[in-house]
């Protein structure tokens, strides 16, 4: 298939096509920054926002569907290591929440907290992934210090070397 990073993301945000949702965020890497698809998936937000019509309520589902979806399977992976790619999204789910037509919609205000709170779940789960490396890390250099086996230890007290 050919065709523009738009029209691949106008595709994934307008019909459920799960095969396709899953190979796209395996490759989309190829042909696109994270960064640049987040404003692209902003804007398929936005344009759902103009207006409520039955079309667009659509979209808006379809497109937290494949935020979402980027968010369980690759927030460590495109998220973590962008601090601007983080600080954007973030900004984009607050300023989202405060829309006039989310505000009056509770379908769009679930939308908006749900992606709120997979964000925040994720990066704290990060951070205490990479903490209890970090443990183990210093554990495993404490560890590979030389030390008496114990039937060292216990021939040297028998000795009476200690």
């Amino acid at each position: 298939m050919a065709a523009t990073a738009e029209k691949l993301v106008q595709k994934l945000t307008s019909e459920i096509d799960y095969t396709f949702l899953t190979d796209f965020f395996l490759i989309y890497r190829l042909f696109i920054t994270p960064a640049a698809l987040l404003k692209l998936f902003m804007l398929r937000f936005e344009w759902a926002l103009l207006d409520n019509t039955p079309e667009r309520q659509i979209v808006r589902i379809r497109t937290f569907v494949a935020l979402r979806h980027w968010l369980l399977n690759y927030f460590g992976y495109d998220f973590m290591g962008s601090r601007p790619l983080r600080q954007t999204l973030s900004a984009f789910l607050q300023s989202l929440a405060k829309h006039p037509l989310v505000v009056t919609s509770p379908r769009d205000q679930r939308i908006a907290k749900e992606l709120r709170r997979y964000t925040q779940s994720l990066k704290k789960l990060h951070y205490r992934t990479k903490a209890q490396e970090k443990l183990e890390r210093q554990g495993r250099r404490h560890d590979s210090s030389p030390r008496r086996s114990p039937m060292k230890r216990r021939s040297a007290r028998n000795r009476g070397e200690f």
